[in-house]
């Protein structure tokens, strides 16, 4: 299972590779742009799940859920 750390590492790799602006990725992704330059600066303090799924998306990539081992089902 991937940490948050290294799913917003991941996102900011993207971020670069991706040769958009910040401006558009935000746009895209209906965030703010200071939301988005903290993040590709590396400032992740704060990045919730909710704002990793939304970069995600508007970088053209899937979150996977699975359910691991350890998982309970719900009756």
């Amino acid at each position: 299972m991937k940490t948050t750390s290294e799913i917003a590492e991941r996102l900011q790799a993207e971020i670069d590779a991706s040769g958009r602006s910040l401006l558009s990725i935000a746009k895209a992704a209906g965030l703010g742009y200071a939301a988005v330059y903290r993040i590709a600066h590396r400032e992740r303090d704060g990045m919730t799940i909710e704002t990793m799924l939304r970069l995600a998306g508007a970088l053209g990539l899937t979150v996977e859920f699975k359910r691991g081992r350890n998982a309970r089902a719900k009756a």
